[in-house]
């Protein structure tokens, strides 16, 4: 063959594997961007697996901070005891219950409320005794709602101090009782109660007072 016809041969055939060379390149481009789409796409939060680890991760974060609130017995006597003495001692009775309010669970605010209103025959719809207890005892020990208002029973009190706030036991992961005396310096009088605490949404509540007397 001649030399000009062997080197033109040449020259071909290396543009034919200069052109394989490039096509392989190319696709081992594309077949690396697909792979990487994929990934992304499966550690994104549409992935079914991916959203169930996030949801049981934030659940958990949740309960540990609802079991940290009531595992300081310290933090939630001293909040006990704060809520009890402020309602209480307040020279203005509208304004300390707002407070008291927010530190009640609704269940528990309706609960008192209608046995309240169920004593004195308050309210716009007065409840008959049949009717309070269909409605709440299922929920509560309504044996010991007790009389009078919130916190204590007397309508007149003097100066009132928590003289015992101790942990009793605890119910479940959300909720703790403690054994609470409550006393009128003035009157000389003591109040026993069992309260139920609840950690909710992050702070604490009363969700049941056990009146004795």
């Amino acid at each position: 063959m001649p030399l000009r016809q062997q080197a033109g041969t040449r020259w071909l055939l290396y543009i034919d594997m200069a052109l394989i060379f490039k096509m392989t390149k190319f696709y081992l481009s594309v077949f690396i961007a697909l792979a990487l789409t994929s990934c992304s796409a499966n550690t994104s939060t549409d992935n079914p697996h991916v959203d169930t680890i996030q949801r049981t991760s934030t659940v958990q974060q949740k309960n540990d901070m609802t079991s940290n609130l009531l595992a300081d017995t310290l933090k939630v006597k001293q909040w006990l005891t704060n809520v009890i003495e402020s309602y209480t001692n307040s020279e203005n009775p509208k304004t300390a219950f707002e407070n008291l309010r927010h530190s009640l669970t609704n269940n528990y605010c309706n609960y008192k409320q209608d046995a309240i209103n169920l004593e004195y025959g308050d309210g716009d719809t007065p409840m008959s005794e049949e009717a309070f207890k269909k409605k709440w005892q299922d929920k509560y020990n309504i044996k010991f709602v007790g009389n009078g208002g919130f916190i204590i029973s007397a309508q007149d009190n003097g100066k009132i101090k928590v003289t015992s706030c101790n942990f009793l036991k605890n119910l479940g992961q959300n909720a703790s009782i403690y054994k609470v005396v409550i006393e009128d310096l003035d009157y000389k009088t003591k109040f026993n109660r069992d309260i139920k605490v609840i950690a909710q949404n992050g702070k604490l509540l009363i969700d049941d007072i056990i009146e004795y007397d």
